[in-house]
């Protein structure tokens, strides 16, 4: 059953909201933080298989993520990049992940569809950046997903039609992204799991 649903008139859009830390902690995880020059770091060694998951949250990391070589990150299953300032688009390389949190930063560009290659990811939060449109015809069921944020992007035109096949979800967050039309009757009939729904535009 729905226990928390938000749908107020208007909400003012902010930048560097806190990001959410239900991201896992796990003791045999292999974590990789580093303060300065992260980007470069990774991008001029030649592969890091050891690295698992890659926190660079809130670390005034700039430049574009295609500076990163995500093909050498063969074991990377946690990405955290949120309260940054990366633009440009999110390229469609990012893979394996489970969990990868992107907001709160100035990226661009339609959302790529291959994230839903992401067949294990469950938490993946995209808010507060300034992502458009993708063709949402070519997004797969993304059966694993359970928190999913796309607030405060330009995300214009009808419902996410994906959404509906995401049948794990449990926290959607679609506000502030000025999508038009009514929300889908089946909603609720689809995602039977779903706990949190913010819908305010």
């Amino acid at each position: 059953m729905l226990s928390s649903f938000h749908l107020p008139p208007t909400k003012p859009k902010q930048k560097h909201k806190p990001y959410y830390n239900g991201i896992p902690t796990c003791s045999n995880l292999t974590r990789f933080t580093v303060p300065r020059e992260p980007m470069q770091m990774v991008r001029h060694s030649p592969q890091h298989p050891w690295i698992i998951h890659l926190n660079l949250a809130n670390s005034n990391v700039s430049g574009t993520l295609d500076r990163i070589d995500f093909t050498s990150l063969a074991n990377l299953t946690l990405l955290n990049l949120n309260a940054n300032f990366l633009y440009g688009s999110i390229p469609p390389s990012i893979s394996a992940l489970i969990s990868s949190d992107l907001s709160n930063n100035y990226l661009t560009g339609a959302v790529p569809y291959q994230l839903s290659n992401l067949q294990n990811v469950w938490h993946l939060n995209l808010g507060f950046n300034n992502l458009e449109v993708p063709d949402y015809s070519k997004f797969l069921p993304m059966p694993s997903l359970a928190f999913l944020s796309l607030t405060s992007n330009n995300l214009i035109l009808e419902f996410p039609p994906f959404v509906l096949n995401c049948t794990a979800l449990k926290y959607l967050d679609l506000s502030g992204s000025n999508f038009t039309g009514l929300i889908p009757e089946v909603l609720m009939t689809n995602l039977v799991n779903l706990k949190h729904l913010d819908c305010w535009t």
